[in-house]
C-alpha cells in the first residue's frame, strides 16, 4: 500500500520531474513539489487532468539554502522519498564569464548537494527505523570529460561523487541513496542540441525508469543502452579518447 507514503521533488519544474510526479500521483503517493515556477507546474497538472489542489505546491527558489533548511526542519512529518531534479544544462561553448560559471556549478552541484545533506541530516536526527529513499538525478556527462560540455560534466561528476559519499555515510541506516545518471533526453533543456533519435529518449520514458529504480532501490543509467556505451567509453585510453569528436 502506498496511500500513506509521501514524495518530495526538488526542482519539480523540469520535464522529467513533472512526469515523475504524475507517475507517483497515479500510484497514490502524497506529493510535495518545490520550484520557483509553480505556475508552470500548475498548468502542466491541469493539462494532465490533475487538480493542482490535490498536490502540495511550494514556491521556493532553492538557491536560498537557508530558507529551504528552515522549511524542511519545520516539517512535522518528513517525506518517505526525496527526488532531486535540480540542474541546468550548460555547454562549454557558452560564455561562462561574469559569474555564469559559478552559477552553473551552483545549480548542478552546490544547491542540490546542500539540500540533500539538509534532508539526510534531518532523517538521521530523527533516529527512527523508518525506511526512506533519496534519489539524485545526475548525468552521464559526469562520467568522462568532453570538450563540448566539460564544465557541466565536472559539476555533474561532483554531484555523482557526492551521492556516492552520502550513500556510504548512510549505509548504516534505513536510508537508501540512489543515483540516476541520464543520457540524452529530449526536454526543454536540450531543445537546442542535435541528438541522435537512437541514443535519446523522451522524459516520459525516463520518468518510468526512475519509478522502477525507486521500487527496486538500484542505481541506473538511462536510457539503458548508455550503460554499455559508457562502459566502452570509460575503457578507452586517454590518447584515443582525446581525439574523438563527439
Amino acid at each position: 500500500m502506498t496511500e500513506n507514503k509521501s514524495v518530495i521533488i526538488l526542482g519539480a519544474n523540469s520535464d522529467i520531474a513533472k512526469y515523475v510526479a504524475i507517475n507517483f500521483y497515479k500510484k497514490n503517493y502524497k506529493l510535495t513539489l518545490l520550484s520557483r515556477n509553480i505556475d508552470q507546474i500548475r498548468s502542466f497538472l491541469i493539462s494532465q487532468k490533475i487538480s493542482p489542489e490535490t498536490i502540495d505546491l511550494i514556491k521556493m527558489d532553492l538557491k536560498n539554502i537557508e530558507a529551504f533548511e528552515i522549511y524542511y526542519k519545520n516539517l512535522k512529518i518528513k517525506h518517505d522519498i526525496v527526488i532531486c531534479a535540480i540542474g541546468e544544462l550548460v555547454s562549454s561553448n557558452d560564455n561562462l564569464n561574469n559569474g555564469k560559471l559559478d552559477n552553473m556549478i551552483n545549480i548542478n552541484y552546490i544547491y542540490p548537494s546542500k539540500c540533500l545533506e539538509i534532508i539526510s541530516n534531518n532523517f538521521v536526527k530523527e533516529n527512527s527505523n523508518k525506511e526512506r529513499i533519496i534519489l539524485g538525478i545526475s548525468s552521464l556527462a559526469g562520467e568522462r570529460g568532453r570538450a563540448v560540455n566539460f564544465h557541466y560534466g565536472a559539476a555533474k561528476s561532483a554531484f555523482t561523487v557526492f551521492l556516492s559519499g552520502l550513500r556510504q555515510k548512510l549505509s548504516f541506516s534505513q536510508i537508501t541513496v540512489i543515483t540516476v545518471s541520464l543520457g540524452f533526453v529530449k526536454t526543454k533543456m536540450t531543445k537546442d542540441l542535435k541528438m541522435s533519435s537512437f541514443l535519446s529518449s523522451r522524459p516520459e520514458k525516463i520518468a518510468n525508469d526512475i519509478i522502477k529504480c525507486v521500487e527496486q532501490k538500484k542505481l541506473i543509467f538511462t536510457p539503458t543502452k548508455w550503460k554499455l556505451i559508457m562502459f566502452i567509453i570509460k575503457l578507452m585510453p586517454e590518447f584515443i579518447f582525446k581525439n574523438l569528436k563527439f
